[in-house]
C-alpha cells in the first residue's frame, strides 16, 4: 500500500511497502526504537 514518506530534504515521496516497517533499536540507549525510518536515535536519546 502507498504511504507518503517525508524526505530529510522536506520532500514527499509516495511508496509503495510491502512490508511492515519495523524500526531498528537506538544506537544509544540500545533499548527504545528509533523515531522513525532512517533514524539513529530514540526520543529520548536524540
Amino acid at each position: 500500500m502507498p504511504v507518503h514518506v517525508q524526505m530529510p530534504d522536506g520532500t514527499i515521496k509516495i511508496v509503495k511497502i510491502k512490508k511492515p516497517v519495523v524500526l531498528p533499536i537506538c544506537k544509544d540507549c540500545g533499548e527504545h526504537k528509533v523515531t522513525g525510518p532512517g533514524m539513529k536515535y530514540c526520543e529520548a536519546c536524540k
